[in-house]
Protein backbone atom coordinates (compact mmCIF):
# COMPACT_ATOMS: atom_id res chain seq x y z
CA UNK A 1 0.00 0.00 0.00
CA UNK A 2 1.66 3.36 -1.53
CA UNK A 3 2.12 6.31 1.21
CA UNK A 4 1.43 9.66 0.15
CA UNK A 5 2.81 13.08 0.74
CA UNK A 6 0.36 15.66 0.61
CA UNK A 7 1.76 19.54 -0.08
CA UNK A 8 -0.32 22.88 -0.84
CA UNK A 9 1.55 25.95 -1.33
CA UNK A 10 0.14 28.99 -2.52
CA UNK A 11 2.14 31.84 -4.87
CA UNK A 12 2.42 35.13 -6.14
CA UNK A 13 2.20 33.70 -9.93
CA UNK A 14 0.06 32.86 -12.49
CA UNK A 15 -0.87 29.23 -12.78
CA UNK A 16 0.94 29.77 -16.79
CA UNK A 17 4.36 30.98 -14.61
CA UNK A 18 4.03 28.05 -12.34
CA UNK A 19 3.45 24.94 -14.56
CA UNK A 20 6.58 26.61 -16.51
CA UNK A 21 8.88 26.72 -13.57
CA UNK A 22 8.51 22.43 -13.87
CA UNK A 23 9.60 22.68 -17.14
CA UNK A 24 12.41 25.39 -17.76
CA UNK A 25 15.61 24.73 -17.37
CA UNK A 26 16.82 27.56 -15.57
CA UNK A 27 13.72 28.04 -13.18
CA UNK A 28 14.28 24.29 -12.10
CA UNK A 29 17.99 25.38 -11.41
CA UNK A 30 16.41 27.87 -9.12
CA UNK A 31 14.28 25.79 -6.75
CA UNK A 32 15.70 21.95 -7.20
CA UNK A 33 16.90 20.98 -4.03
CA UNK A 34 17.78 24.32 -2.28
CA UNK A 35 21.19 24.22 0.08
CA UNK A 36 21.41 21.00 -0.72
CA UNK A 37 24.70 21.08 -3.58
CA UNK A 38 25.45 22.64 -7.11
CA UNK A 39 22.86 21.32 -9.79
CA UNK A 40 25.54 19.85 -12.56
CA UNK A 41 23.11 18.94 -15.35
CA UNK A 42 19.65 19.14 -16.35
CA UNK A 43 17.96 17.62 -18.56
CA UNK A 44 13.97 18.02 -19.35
CA UNK A 45 12.01 16.71 -21.88
CA UNK A 46 8.50 18.31 -21.21
CA UNK A 47 5.95 15.96 -23.05
CA UNK A 48 4.15 13.12 -22.58
CA UNK A 49 6.56 10.08 -22.26
CA UNK A 50 9.38 12.31 -22.46
CA UNK A 51 12.00 11.91 -19.53
CA UNK A 52 13.87 14.37 -16.91
CA UNK A 53 17.10 13.50 -15.00
CA UNK A 54 18.10 16.55 -12.60
CA UNK A 55 21.86 16.04 -11.14
CA UNK A 56 22.82 18.05 -7.83
CA UNK A 57 26.48 17.49 -6.02
CA UNK A 58 25.75 16.71 -2.96
CA UNK A 59 28.31 16.46 -0.22
CA UNK A 60 30.71 15.61 -3.21
CA UNK A 61 28.54 13.32 -4.91
CA UNK A 62 26.30 13.59 -7.96
CA UNK A 63 22.54 12.12 -7.24
CA UNK A 64 20.25 12.16 -9.77
CA UNK A 65 16.50 12.42 -9.58
CA UNK A 66 14.69 11.04 -12.77
CA UNK A 67 11.47 9.93 -14.10
CA UNK A 68 9.18 10.33 -17.30
CA UNK A 69 6.25 12.79 -17.98
CA UNK A 70 3.55 10.85 -17.56
CA UNK A 71 0.48 13.94 -18.48
CA UNK A 72 0.86 17.53 -19.08
CA UNK A 73 -2.14 19.53 -19.09
CA UNK A 74 -0.74 23.07 -18.97
CA UNK A 75 -0.85 25.09 -17.02
CA UNK A 76 -3.53 23.04 -14.68
CA UNK A 77 -1.81 19.57 -14.11
CA UNK A 78 1.58 17.64 -14.05
CA UNK A 79 2.22 13.99 -13.35
CA UNK A 80 5.53 12.75 -13.47
CA UNK A 81 7.54 9.57 -12.42
CA UNK A 82 10.09 9.92 -9.32
CA UNK A 83 13.16 8.04 -8.98
CA UNK A 84 16.38 8.03 -6.97
CA UNK A 85 18.68 5.49 -8.15
CA UNK A 86 21.49 6.19 -5.42
CA UNK A 87 18.65 5.85 -2.90
CA UNK A 88 17.63 2.27 -4.22
CA UNK A 89 13.92 3.04 -3.64
CA UNK A 90 10.92 2.01 -6.39
CA UNK A 91 9.67 4.80 -8.82
CA UNK A 92 7.12 6.90 -7.17
CA UNK A 93 4.53 9.05 -8.72
CA UNK A 94 3.97 12.78 -8.14
CA UNK A 95 0.63 14.67 -9.39
CA UNK A 96 0.44 18.57 -9.55
CA UNK A 97 -2.49 20.36 -9.46
CA UNK A 98 -2.26 23.91 -10.04
CA UNK A 99 -5.69 26.45 -9.41
CA UNK A 100 -5.76 29.93 -10.33
CA UNK A 101 -6.39 32.01 -6.79
CA UNK A 102 -6.36 35.69 -5.60
CA UNK A 103 -3.35 37.35 -7.61
CA UNK A 104 -1.84 34.16 -8.23
CA UNK A 105 -2.37 30.80 -8.02
CA UNK A 106 -2.10 27.61 -5.45
CA UNK A 107 -0.15 23.94 -5.62
CA UNK A 108 -1.92 20.96 -4.20
CA UNK A 109 1.53 18.45 -4.84
CA UNK A 110 0.62 14.83 -4.50
CA UNK A 111 3.52 12.44 -4.04
CA UNK A 112 2.36 8.31 -3.91
CA UNK A 113 5.94 6.73 -2.34
CA UNK A 114 6.03 2.71 -2.53
CA UNK A 115 6.45 1.27 1.43
CA UNK A 116 10.05 1.26 0.35
CA UNK A 117 10.40 4.84 0.85
CA UNK A 118 8.35 5.10 4.44
CA UNK A 119 12.29 5.54 6.08
CA UNK A 120 12.05 8.92 4.16
CA UNK A 121 8.90 10.12 4.03
CA UNK A 122 9.07 13.24 6.64
CA UNK A 123 12.22 14.02 4.26
CA UNK A 124 10.31 13.76 1.25
CA UNK A 125 7.81 15.86 2.71
CA UNK A 126 10.31 18.81 3.88
CA UNK A 127 12.43 18.25 0.48
CA UNK A 128 9.23 19.29 -1.48
CA UNK A 129 8.22 22.00 1.17
CA UNK A 130 11.51 23.43 0.93
CA UNK A 131 11.30 23.33 -3.05
CA UNK A 132 8.54 24.99 -3.11
CA UNK A 133 9.42 27.54 -1.54
CA UNK A 134 12.37 28.45 -3.44
CA UNK A 135 10.47 27.94 -6.34
CA UNK A 136 7.91 30.83 -4.79
CA UNK A 137 10.91 32.82 -4.18
CA UNK A 138 11.88 32.55 -7.79
CA UNK A 139 8.63 33.45 -9.09
CA UNK A 140 7.97 36.16 -6.32
CA UNK A 141 7.24 39.28 -8.53
CA UNK A 142 10.37 42.01 -8.76
CA UNK A 143 9.49 45.58 -7.41
CA UNK A 144 10.56 48.05 -10.00
CA UNK A 145 13.76 49.76 -9.17
CA UNK A 146 12.63 53.36 -7.99
CA UNK A 147 14.00 55.81 -10.88
CA UNK A 148 17.27 57.74 -9.31
CA UNK A 149 16.21 61.14 -8.07
CA UNK A 150 17.86 63.76 -10.28
CA UNK A 151 20.72 65.31 -9.51
CA UNK A 152 21.46 68.89 -8.99
CA UNK A 153 23.99 70.91 -11.73
CA UNK A 154 27.20 71.34 -10.02
CA UNK A 155 28.63 74.89 -10.03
Amino acid sequence: MPTTVHVHRRFRASPRRVFDAFVDPAVVEAWFGPGQGQIVGIELAPRTGGLFSVVQRRGGKDVEVRGTYLQLDRPRRLVLTWAVPAESLAESMVTIEIESADSGSTITLTHELDPSWLRVVDRVETGWIQMLDAMAAALAPRPEPEAAAPTAPRA
